[in-house]
């Protein structure tokens, strides 16, 4: 083999290698970013539904301290959020919307006593769901 052969062989060897290493790096920066976004697309999420959740949940608190609703329509706006908690959300924070949920149906029954258990049940939800999603930075 002459030398000529040789260099253009070396040339052509360490071309390919930055060109594959190029390539592996341009695909990781891509994953990375594709990760990120979903991150931000989870987070989110998560916290529009939680927060929607928490606001139809205390309007509903506070119209049972007015009047008691009769009718399960009533509920449904609150029922819809609790379905996508539940499909999305992990367990804990789902056990403690369901804590919210049980709640705010003993609230509209007649007879029911205003304990103030609320409070205690919406920071258990919160801090379930800052839980939630502090655990997807990781």
């Amino acid at each position: 083999m002459s030398m000529d052969t040789a260099t253009l062989l070396f040339d052509f060897l360490g071309t390919a290698a930055v060109a594959i290493l190029a390539g592996f790096l341009g695909w990781w920066v891509k994953r990375s970013e594709w990760k990120r976004d979903i991150f931000r697309q989870k987070v989110a999420t998560r916290e529009r539904l939680y927060a929607d959740f928490l606001a139809e949940t205390d309007r509903l608190i506070l119209m049972g301290m007015d009047e008691k609703y009769s009718q399960a329509i009533s509920f449904h706006q609150m029922s819809r959020f609790f379905s996508e908690i539940e499909f999305l959300s992990s367990s804990a924070v789902v056990e403690a919307a369901r804590d919210i949920c049980a709640h705010v149906f003993y609230v509209h029954e007649v007879n029911a006593l205003q304990d103030g258990s609320y409070a205690g049940l919406k920071k258990a939800f919160i801090v379930a769901a800052r839980h939630e999603i502090n655990g997807y930075e990781r």
